[in-house]
């Protein structure tokens, strides 16, 4: 039996309380198919297993104490604590391209993380209180980019609840993609950032260069 099997098993046997759990646990950092584990609940609300606007409340709720768990490790722990915490679950690549998503794109990257790049949303959360973003700001971006995660994949799981096991390997492989694509992205920003400084300035002409002499008219 597969992780996300145990999950869909570990739901159905308790219920909501799972599913809030498994989400808070996953937003905190843990590498687990919670992406997946909605969209095969969305097929159980198709079902009439459970109502739509009852999961989509304990899956923001429980995806966003999980967020700000992280947004207050780095808000109180800092720097050096944020660094021993992604030594420690091998995730220090992810907090370096999180520090460089916050300072290009600032808020919006709290709320694309949330649903379009999920895999970096737990170093968004610890680099935001590392930046120290006002938790206010936080909070909003915070609020609505879960509520587009948890509503968006449900309703993807009731619309295709017939043919969830498919579209589940379909979403993952796709995730991967997308977050192969985010990192390849930022990594060629970097480098075109990091190319010699006199490659850069030769196409710029100089501000105290002398202008032509006219030549005299005979």
């Amino acid at each position: 039996m597969t992780l996300s099997e145990q999950f869909l098993a570990a739901l159905v046997q308790y219920g909501l309380p799972a599913l809030f759990v498994i989400v808070l646990v996953s937003s905190a950092g843990a590498p687990l198919p919670s992406s997946l584990l909605l969209v095969a609940t969305g097929s159980l609300v198709q079902q009439g297993q459970f109502s739509f606007w009852p999961v989509v409340g304990l899956g923001v709720a429980g995806s966003m104490l999980g967020d700000h768990l992280g947004y207050g490790l780095g808000r109180l722990g800092g720097r050096k604590l944020a660094d021993r915490v992604a030594r420690l679950v091998g995730g220090q690549r992810g907090l370096l391209a999180a520090e460089s998503a916050m300072r290009r794109w600032g808020g919006p990257s709290i709320f694309l993380s949330r649903w379009l790049v999920t895999a970096v949303g737990p170093a968004i959360n610890l680099t935001s209180g590392i930046a120290l973003v006002s938790w206010w700001s936080f909070f909003l971006y915070d609020l609505a980019g879960e509520t587009v995660w948890v509503a968006g994949y449900l309703g993807i799981g009731r619309y295709f609840s017939d043919q969830v096991e498919a579209l589940t390997t379909l979403l993952g492989d796709l995730r991967w993609a997308l977050l192969a694509l985010a990192i390849a992205a930022l990594l060629g920003w970097l480098l075109w950032r990091q190319r010699p400084q006199r490659d850069r300035s030769a196409s710029v002409p100089q501000a105290n260069a002398p202008l032509p002499m006219a030549q005299p008219e005979e």
